[in-house]
């Protein structure tokens, strides 16, 4: 009976390691860091909060692998979109913007996120930009939800969609993994790595606030095993296919509708991305009427991201998301 368990744990000791070698040889390695490097001058231009990351007022020369932009964040926290000064008394209607790193403007300059070129486009009105690089369709809830039970009254909200919002709103495995990565790169404060969760409850959701740090879980010698890497990066896509559905993104959405008009705001789903999952986004949307409108690049085509540095959307890409949405609101705004 020893002589047999001895065999086979030889045997399966011998198939790891054959496997092992096989993964190495076919071009598959242990878990490593990819080559990143963020850094901002005068100083760090982001914060953290329990939401995702902040923007630090100022101004700042930021170098993302190489790509140099310049960035400036208001006293608001929010990413200017006008180099003048707003004056207190301000009486123009506003359009609130919401979103990720996509609207924000992650690796270009100023004047040339979209944001920015709207509130050219349209100076009777005050646009401010509230995206923010790691937000999802949660976060536009959250702050929006603050923004009215603050008092603020905004003409327009805009809430700027991505299908990969999906698995941000849930704190799925692989975005964990995404933002563990992250913090690794950034060496971040593992204890302030706190972001928002939503669960569908029967009629309504559910807010937690995760350390997502604490809540991954790597699988054990990834970092010096082909073979351990493989299973995490494969587990880090269980649960992927109940995402397509775009569940959690329709029923915050029409959460986001609902507070819109209790407080007789209008609203615009607007497609930054578009993709399979956006079909669905936008079936639900006309069905459930509300406004929608796809002002996404053809990114497949390609010249639209900010490569090699970077895969966000490039200048160009803006120009694109300012010329759509511009012809979108000329047909739904009072005249200019």
């Amino acid at each position: 009976m020893i002589k047999k368990v001895i065999v086979f744990l030889v045997f399966v000791m011998v198939s790891v390691v054959v496997l092992e070698l096989t993964l190495r040889a076919l071009g598959n390695s242990p878990y490593r860091l990819p080559t990143f490097s963020f850094t901002s001058e005068p100083t760090w231009c982001f914060g953290k909060d329990s939401l995702g990351i902040v923007p630090i007022p100022g101004t700042f020369d930021v170098n993302l692998n190489g790509l140099l932009h310049t960035v400036t964040h208001g006293l608001d926290s929010n990413r200017i979109t006008s180099y003048d000064s707003y004056l207190e008394d301000d009486q123009r209607p506003e359009i609130y913007l919401y979103g990720c790193s996509y609207p924000y403007g992650q690796g270009v300059d100023d004047q040339e996120s979209y944001p920015f070129v709207l509130q050219q486009k349209f100076p009777t009105f005050r646009v401010r930009n509230y995206s923010r690089p790691g937000y999802g369709t949660l976060q536009a809830f959250l702050q929006l939800n603050k923004a009215f039970n603050s008092g603020f009254r905004p003409k327009l909200v805009i809430v700027n969609f991505a299908s990969f919002h999906e698995e941000r709103n849930v704190l799925s495995r692989s975005y964990q993994y995404k933002l563990h990565l992250g913090c690794e790169l950034m060496n971040a404060d593992a204890e302030k790595m706190i972001y928002p969760m939503a669960t569908a409850l029967k009629d309504s959701f559910h807010v937690s606030y995760e350390n997502v740090i604490h809540k991954f879980k790597p699988v054990p010698f990834r970092k010096t095993s082909a073979l351990m890497n493989m299973i995490d990066l494969k587990l880090s896509t269980i649960g992927t296919e109940q995402l397509k559905d775009m569940a959690s993104s329709k029923m915050l959405l029409r959460f986001i509708n609902a507070l819109c008009k209790k407080h007789q705001t209008q609203l615009v789903i607007a497609d930054i991305a578009y993709s399979n999952g956006s079909s669905i986004i936008k079936e639900y949307c006309q069905a459930n009427k509300m406004d929608y409108v796809n002002i996404s690049p053809d990114f497949l085509a390609g010249g639209f991201r900010n490569l090699p540095y970077d895969s966000h959307p490039n200048a160009r890409a803006h120009k694109v998301y300012a010329q759509k949405m511009t012809e979108y609101l000329n047909g739904i705004l009072p005249a200019q």
